[in-house]
């Protein structure tokens, strides 16, 4: 399932949301956004405080150290003996109580408190350097603190930022970016949903300049760009960096750094080229021409085939669509014009084109494209990215451009308030029903029993009655639905005819003396050679598995002798003779396509009947 990393000082930046990450955490589980962690900073950090040194003073006993004397909120003090020479009355500290377990300052291991006489004086706890945190290698004096932190609180969640780990659903791609995940929880939550922040754009991009085309409608469904200049790169605010690595991201500089988080929060991704760098002033999407071959931002020499999906200029393919960026065309140093392309693909193609190329490792961006984004993402993205890099990188607008030749229309689902009740098995209040819808960004229209429901445009995963109903129950609240025993007969099971047919073939076939086997569907491919008389392998395009256990079993079998033949071969080494069938599919590569799955029977009898008796002579199977 896609996983996706959710700081909560940003998801609580755009969503007015109230308790703490755990109290978060559950409701966005609760309605069924699952939350698989949460990842606090420095990890293990219990029993550790945000203190303030109320008082300091010499150690009796000893010229090098001093006793401090430590509150750590509610009342509670504590008096510790340190070494450290950078400590003044009313510095805020990290203080360690009794029982914490911190990284030892002057090794490598971990260390638990206890209670420690230091030169006569007992020390409770100690203050904390940064190494014994575990954030970063200084030992030399104390952490000090912002003397804004609230006293008393936990470090980790004073220090830092909270992270949800959320495992999403294949068919929820509007909650592959921070603002989805809030509009989560604002509807949860009934608080107000803050938008991030848009440019003004225009779409009156003269095409001399930067012409923009879509040559494969079906592959690229929409392509926005913008034409910035005056662009000065260097490091991204200190914030970005902060947020871009809590997300699981390196940050590099600005212009890759805001492409990255407009990616994180939005989920739809972008890619920024050096415009002076573009062939004939443009950004086309095409398939790739036959022999054409790019080195990708990994260093790697990539052979093409036409059925590859690229992003080109005039001249030369730029990068794989949707999956990677060529070397060619990257921001470098020097680059002052910038060409922002957002575009939306066909996420079959996406998913076929890198697993074809070795490349299913996925990107964070083709993550997010193997999934159906919606298209109405692509405005929304290029104008917060414009946003950004107009104010953290003093570019200028020339302007934009936005190609969309075949518009996604949502669907209008009618259906009935008692279908709720029939579905779900309890009845929710009317006004309750459409209030959760609303709070989604449903758009609805209602006449006497029957309601008309739009879903918002970023939600591609909503087209029938059921899904409507869903997102009622889950907003309204799961646990209001009731444990009940189901009541009445259950339907009797209902097989599909060919399923059927395959029954009674097995069955007629076990009458006869056959034994049915049930072998693997991976094959050597020694035996597409030994199939044939002469030698030649029995197919030339046998689908084979990129990343196999062994070499016994690296292509899908294209018909069942081979499996029957192996298995054959090994049960006459231990008795006379074999009778055995097996009904399964085979697997027949088709152009341009999925493979076929075709049901396939085979039959093998050999040597010796086994239905011989005192009374008969001993008879082989084909005689």
């Amino acid at each position: 399932m896609p996983t996706i990393r959710v700081p909560v000082s940003w998801l609580t930046e755009y969503a007015d949301a109230r308790g703490s990450a755990d109290e978060i955490a559950r409701q966005l589980h609760m309605s069924g956004t699952e939350v698989d962690r949460i990842e606090r900073p420095g990890g293990g950090w219990e029993h550790v405080w945000v203190g303030r040194v109320t008082k300091l003073e010499k150690h009796p006993n000893a010229d090098t150290l001093l006793l401090a004397t430590v509150e750590y909120g509610a009342g509670r003090t504590k008096t510790v003996v340190t070494g450290a020479p950078n400590l003044t009355e009313g510095d805020v500290v990290p203080y360690a109580e009794v029982g914490a377990r911190l990284r030892d300052g002057h090794g490598d291991g971990w260390l638990t408190l206890a209670p420690k006489k230091m030169r006569g004086i007992m020390s409770e706890g100690m203050v904390c350097s940064a190494k014994e945190l575990g954030l970063g290698d200084d030992h030399e004096g104390i952490l000090i603190l912002d003397r804004a932190l609230t006293v008393g609180r936990p470090l980790a969640d004073a220090l830092g930022d909270p992270v949800l780990v959320l495992e999403l659903q294949p068919n929820r791609p509007d909650c592959m970016g921070v603002a989805g995940v809030a509009r989560e929880l604002a509807a949860v939550q009934r608080v107000a949903l803050n938008e991030p922040p848009l440019a003004k754009l225009r779409y009156d991009l003269d095409p001399t300049r930067l012409g923009v085309r879509i040559d494969d409608p079906d592959g690229c469904r929409r392509f926005g760009a913008a034409l910035l200049e005056n662009v000065t790169i260097g490091p991204s605010p200190t914030w970005m960096q902060d947020r871009l690595v809590a997300a699981g991201m390196r940050p590099i500089h600005n212009a890759v750094d805001i492409t990255n988080y407009v990616m994180l929060e939005l989920g739809q991704p972008l890619h920024a080229y050096d415009a002076d760098r573009l062939k004939g002033n443009a950004l086309v999407a095409r398939r790739a021409h036959a022999g054409e071959s790019l080195r990708t931002l990994d260093g790697v020499d990539r052979l093409l085939t036409p059925d590859v999906l690229v992003i080109a200029d005039a001249e030369r393919s730029l990068g794989i669509a949707g999956i990677l960026g060529g070397a060619d065309s990257e921001i470098r140093p020097g680059t002052t014009r910038i060409a922002l392309e957002c575009a939306s693909f066909e996420p079959r193609g996406i998913d076929r084109t890198a697993q074809k190329l070795g490349l299913s490792q996925q990107s964070a961006a083709s993550a997010r494209f193997r999934l159906n984004l919606s298209p109405d993402l692509v405005p929304l993205a290029l104008a917060r990215a414009v946003e950004l890099l107009v104010e953290h990188a003093g570019a200028k607008v020339v302007g934009a451009t936005d190609v969309y030749p075949k518009p996604w229309h949502r669907a209008n689902i009618k259906l009935r308030f008692s279908d709720i009740t029939r579905i779900l098995g309890v009845e929710f209040p009317r006004e309750e029903s459409l209030d959760a819808l609303a709070r989604l960004g449903f758009q609805y229209a209602e006449s006497g029993d029957t309601f008309v429901v739009t879903p918002p445009p970023i939600r591609t995963d909503i087209a029938i009655t059921e899904d409507v109903v869903e997102e009622v129950a889950r907003i309204v609240g799961y646990d209001r639905i009731p444990i009940r025993v189901p009541d009445g007969p259950l339907p009797l099971h209902e097989r599909h005819p060919l399923e059927e047919l395959r029954e009674r073939v097995r069955d007629r076939l076990v009458g006869f003396g056959l034994q049915e086997v049930v072998s693997y569907s991976l094959i050597d491919p020694a035996w597409l050679e030994r199939l044939t008389p002469d030698g030649t392998p029995l197919t030339a395009d046998a689908i084979r598995v990129q990343n196999p256990t062994a070499a016994s079993q690296s292509v899908a079998r294209p018909t069942l002798r081979a499996s029957l033949l192996d298995t054959a071969a090994r049960n006459l080494k231990h008795r006379d003779g074999v009778a055995i069938f097996e009904i399964s599919p085979v697997y027949l590569p088709r152009a341009g396509d999925l493979p076929e799955e075709r049901w396939t029977i085979g039959l093998l009898v050999a040597g010796r009947a086994d239905d011989q008796t005192w009374l008969t002579q001993p008879r082989t199977w084909d005689r």
